[in-house]
C-alpha cells in the first residue's frame, strides 16, 4: 500500500518537517540518475504521472495536492522523456571512460517505456507489458469511466497523453499456480483443459486485480502439464477482462515473458475477438527507453500475429468462465 509517491511524499513531510524543509529537488527514479549523471534536475510527465497523485492527467500539469502542500518550488523543470538534460558530468566520464559530450536523456517510468515502439503506429491497440504484474494500457482505445476498485489508473505516456491502464499480478499469479519450473503444455493439454473445462478462478491475491475481493478456486484441480495451461487460460482472461476495463480496441500487443506463452495467445485471442501480436525479441521496456534516442514509435521487428482461434471451444471457455466469475 506504499505504491503512491504523494502519499509517501506527504509522510516525510508531515513526519519530519524540519529534514523536509531542506529539500532542494523531488526527483522521481529515472530523472534521479539523470541528476546524478548530468548535475542537472528535471521533472517528467511519465514518472510523474503514475499512481502517484501528484500529476493531473487530463490537464497536463502538476495536481492540487502539489499545490496545497505548497511543494512546486521542489519539482524541477518539466521535460519530455526524450529530451538531452546535458553531457555526463566531468567526473562521471573520468570514472567510467566513457566520452565527455556523451548525452544523458531525461528518462522515462519502466511499464510505460513498452509504449514508446507503438505510438507512431496508427489505429487504436492495446499494450500488455508483462513480468510480475501485467500492466494493460490502452492506446486510442474507445472513451469508459475507470472504476478505482478494480485496480484502474489513468498512466502518461512519453508524448504527455492519458492513458487508461489496468494491473494484475499475472506473472506472481501464473508461477503460483503453475509452479516456478512449470511443465511445458502442448496443444493436447489445452484440448484437454477445454473439453474438460478445467478452469482457476480469481484471485489468488484478492486486493489486486480486476476482480477484488475474490478467492482463488479450481472448478477442477488439473495435473501436470494440464495445469501450466489452465494457467495460461487464465492468466489470458484476466487480461481479456483488463482489457475490457480500459476501453481496448484493435490489436493487443504482449511484451515480456507472456510473449513465449502460446496457449496464453490463443486464449486472449479468443477473449477479446481481436488479433493478439507477440512483441519481437528485445521488445518492451529495454527497447523502449533505447527508442527514446530517437523518433518515437519506430516498432520492433519480428512480430507475430495470433488470431483468435477457430476451434470454437476457446471462445466457448471463456464464455463459460466470464459466467462462472459474474456468478461468484
Amino acid at each position: 500500500m506504499g505504491l503512491n509517491l504523494g502519499a509517501q511524499i506527504y509522510w516525510q513531510a508531515t513526519a519530519f518537517p524540519e529534514a523536509f524543509a531542506r529539500t532542494r529537488h523531488i526527483l522521481t527514479l529515472p530523472q534521479y540518475w539523470s541528476f546524478r549523471l548530468t548535475g542537472i534536475a528535471a521533472s517528467e510527465a511519465t514518472s510523474l504521472g503514475c499512481h502517484t497523485d501528484l500529476w493531473n492527467p487530463h490537464g497536463a500539469t502538476f495536481s492540487t495536492l502539489v499545490d496545497r502542500m505548497g511543494w512546486r518550488d521542489r519539482f524541477p523543470p518539466v521535460r519530455k522523456a526524450g529530451d538531452i538534460l546535458g553531457p555526463l558530468l566531468p567526473a562521471i566520464a573520468a570514472e567510467t571512460g566513457l566520452p565527455a559530450d556523451t548525452p544523458v536523456l531525461c528518462g522515462i517510468h519502466d511499464s510505460n517505456a513498452s509504449l514508446v515502439p507503438w505510438l507512431a503506429a496508427p489505429g487504436p491497440r492495446a499494450i500488455l507489458s508483462t513480468g510480475t504484474w501485467m500492466i494493460t494500457m490502452a492506446l486510442g482505445g474507445k472513451a469508459v469511466t475507470l472504476d478505482p476498485e478494480r485496480d484502474t489508473l489513468i498512466n502518461v505516456n512519453a508524448r504527455g497523453e492519458p492513458v487508461p491502464t489496468a494491473r494484475f499480478m499475472a506473472g506472481r499469479e501464473f508461477e503460483e499456480i503453475a509452479g516456478q519450473t512449470p511443465a511445458p503444455a502442448t496443444e493436447a493439454d489445452e484440448a484437454t483443459v477445454l473439453q474438460n473445462s478445467i478452469m482457476a478462478l480469481p484471485s489468488l491475491h484478492p486486493t489486486t486485480g480486476p476482480f477484488p475481493g475474490k478467492s482463488f478456486a479450481w472448478t477442477t484441480e488439473p495435473q501436470g502439464a494440464e495445469r501450466t495451461a489452465a494457467a495460461s487460460f487464465y492468466v489470458a482472461l484476466m487480461g481479456a477482462a483488463c482489457l475490457s476495463l480500459i476501453g481496448a480496441e484493435g490489436e493487443t500487443v504482449i511484451e515480456g515473458p507472456l510473449a513465449r506463452n502460446h496457449a496464453f495467445a490463443r486464449m486472449l485471442a479468443a477473449a477479446t475477438a481481436r488479433p493478439v501480436t507477440l512483441a519481437g525479441q528485445g521488445a518492451g521496456t529495454g527497447l523502449g527507453a533505447a527508442l527514446l534516442a530517437g523518433p518515437l514509435g519506430t516498432a520492433p521487428a519480428g512480430r507475430q500475429t495470433v488470431q483468435p482461434p477457430q476451434d470454437p471451444r476457446y471462445a466457448a471457455y471463456a464464455a463459460a468462465w466470464q459466467a462462472k466469475v459474474s456468478a461468484r
